[in-house]
């Protein structure tokens, strides 16, 4: 067996932290945390190596190979067990356990949940499905919960499609099946883009359209590169790189003997990135249906509720009643969630100033912009674009 060479050191003689990342890189979101683990270690001096495959991870093991620290991506177990034997301190990143580690970086799944329901009901959509895992993962089973909770919360009860041993692919033509019996227009929520493309395809094939008789979303928003699909997906978008980072800020307080103020730091999604597949509306009041349009056609030029008024030729009370029942809120209210959204989305995707994404998300001004995020959001948008980003 070959000797290792010796440890390299920095120009100033502090030697590099060794630090193994063991995650799939042929998975979208894994290969995304790792861009996020290396971000973090090229600021901080560290040599940072991938473990590529399972046979690799256990050649490593067997070998006695030790690393000063590793941050670990995995459903099993026995490789928590065998990255305690390589390293005094272990992180998990995106794992299906959170419990198995003392401490780890994952994705808010109940955030993720309750995002895609949202996209949903803000559509019109009332009955609704959700397709969990086929292996059933706690992080699918938590993206579930969100969905449920965000859809009961509205009065809209939610029907799960629990896998057999059949697989997702004919789980995906259940979903046609219960078209039949529901009606139509409805939506599915599948925890992840790859049962969502699966679901997409079980429904053209069985001839119903997308997203007119069904709006099918999905999670993760997997670069359309890597995804065969019959309709462009909408899907939650989740920020992998930060995943990977916040997983390596823990490791770091870890080595540096600090105890992380939490055990598990939750990165909350980014926003739902619209394609085809719902971009569709669900209202059974027209006016809603055409309120909801003209909202998001004018929303860069500073849209009013008396513009709708004007456009609707409606009176305002007759506009907050129908909105009030329809939506759940008032048009003023419903307009700044859209603006608020597309705030999110150029504050985690661009690098603008606050003043040109305000602009462009239609506010008045930075200093309202400010006021109504952190309202809605609970953050500044400064916070919100340093957590949705590799690079705080």
């Amino acid at each position: 067996m070959l000797t290792p060479p010796a440890r390299p050191t920095t120009p100033n003689a502090i030697p590099v932290r060794r630090i193994l990342a063991y995650c799939n890189a042929s998975q979208w979101s894994q290969g995304r945390c790792l861009r996020g683990i290396c971000e973090f270690g090229r600021a901080h001096g560290w040599n940072v190596i991938y473990g590529r495959s399972e046979s690799g991870f256990a050649h490593m093991h067997a070998s006695g190979a030790r690393f000063d620290g590793v941050i670990l991506s995995t459903v099993e177990e026995s490789d928590v067990r065998a990255a305690h034997e390589m390293s005094k301190y272990v992180v998990g990143m995106d794992s299906a356990e959170t419990k198995w580690f003392a401490a780890s970086a994952n994705p808010d799944d109940l955030a993720i949940g309750e995002m895609a329901a949202q996209h949903l009901l803000e559509r019109g959509f009332r009955t609704l499905a959700v397709i969990p895992h086929p292996l059933g993962y706690a992080y699918g089973e938590r993206r579930v919960a969100g969905f449920r909770r965000a859809a009961l919360r509205a009065g809209v009860p939610v029907h799960v499609f629990r896998h057999a041993s059949d697989g997702a692919r004919f789980v995906a033509s259940r979903v046609a099946d219960w078209l039949v019996r529901k009606g139509r227009p409805c939506a599915a929520f599948a925890i992840d883009d790859q049962t969502a493309a699966q679901t997409i395809h079980q429904c053209v094939y069985a001839g119903y359209r997308i997203p007119d008789d069904v709006a099918v979303l999905g999670a993760e928003n997997i670069d359309e590169a890597q995804l065969v699909v019959l309709r462009p997906l909408s899907s939650v978008d989740v920020p992998f790189e930060q995943v990977g980072f916040r997983a390596a800020e823990l490791l770091d307080r870890l080595m540096n003997g600090q105890t992380p103020s939490v055990p598990e730091v939750l990165v909350p999604p980014t926003a739902v990135v619209v394609r085809e597949s719902t971009d569709a509306l669900a209202l059974e009041d027209p006016l809603l249906a055409r309120a909801y349009t003209y909202i998001r056609q004018h929303l860069a030029e500073g849209v009013r509720v008396s513009d709708l008024e004007r456009s609707l030729h409606v009176s305002r009370r007759q506009l907050e009643r129908r909105t009030a029942a329809g939506w759940g809120c008032g048009p003023l209210e419903m307009i700044q969630r859209m603006r608020i959204e597309e705030a999110k989305h150029l504050l985690a995707k661009t690098n603008r100033t606050m003043e040109d994404i305000a602009g462009a998300a239609g506010f008045s001004a930075a200093r309202s912009f400010l006021k109504q995020f952190k309202r809605l959001v609970c953050q500044t948008p400064s916070e919100f674009r340093a957590q949705h980003r590799a690079r705080p």
